[in-house]
């Protein structure tokens, strides 16, 4: 889910430099819950308390701030929110993630909100273009910069764990986890010969069974498909 609110929010704002200000009653349970209300980040360090530590308080900001600018863009009023939940839908459609629909920004259960393996593959070939998202999904660490009331540094550690222990060149990728019993796995792979590959696992009943699950998934492909080289594109002068 946060995948697509971060492609969503750079086609709406393509500026990392903005700054996000967390407001009173934002507070979001879950996961990343390292923020305050009077807090000021930049968009870019939004982006990486989102796709590291999968933040749902960042994910709520940035989701406010960017429906609202939908909404004086459009002349319009509203729920800002729910506004820019709207422009994920719209988004997803146009991946072709046509068995997904979104209901929050954040992944949190709720009733109608719901996706696919192939439509979450669709949705980490479409993150290969933006370079914001792979440059961080790839991290192990990043330190955010917080100013406002109480300024600060906080560093970040990813929750793509166990990293070294499956099989293949790791680009980066994205956890995905609701309850005890689901856990989803999106891994950005460096194929033999040099192609990209988005490999996906969902509903692995634990955090270790998804990583198993990866690493049986990628033996397979290895195993089983004869991968050609890929050819670089000419560079023109």
């Amino acid at each position: 889910t946060k995948l697509l609110t971060m492609i969503t929010a750079l086609q709406i704002q393509p500026d990392i430099t903005v700054k996000l200000t967390m407001r009173e009653g934002e507070e979001t349970p879950g996961s990343g819950n390292n923020l305050r209300p009077g807090d000021t980040l930049t968009l870019w360090d939004a982006l990486h308390n989102m796709l590291l530590p999968s933040s749902n308080v960042s994910a709520t900001i940035v989701a406010r701030a960017m429906g609202e600018r939908l909404l004086s863009s459009e002349g319009a009023t509203g729920d800002a929110q729910q506004r820019f939940v709207q422009q994920m839908n719209r988004v997803a459609m146009s991946l072709g993630m046509f068995d997904s629909h979104f209901i929050n920004a954040h992944g949190l259960g709720a009733r109608g909100q719901l996706s696919c393996v192939r439509d979450i593959a669709r949705l980490g070939m479409a993150a290969l273009r933006y370079p914001a998202i792979t440059d961080i999904w790839g991290k192990r660490d990043y330190t955010i910069t917080l100013t406002g009331a109480c300024p600060r540094k906080k560093v970040i550690e990813t929750s793509l764990t166990m990293l070294d222990e499956i099989n293949g060149d790791i680009m980066g990728g994205k956890t995905g986890t609701l309850g005890k019993a689901f856990n989803h796995l999106l891994l950005h792979i460096r194929a033999p010969g040099g192609s990209d590959l988005i490999c996906v696992v969902m509903q692995a009943s634990t955090n270790e069974a998804r990583y198993s699950d990866m690493n049986a998934l990628l033996a397979a492909v290895n195993k089983g498909y004869r991968w050609p080289q890929r050819i670089p594109e000419p560079v023109l002068n």
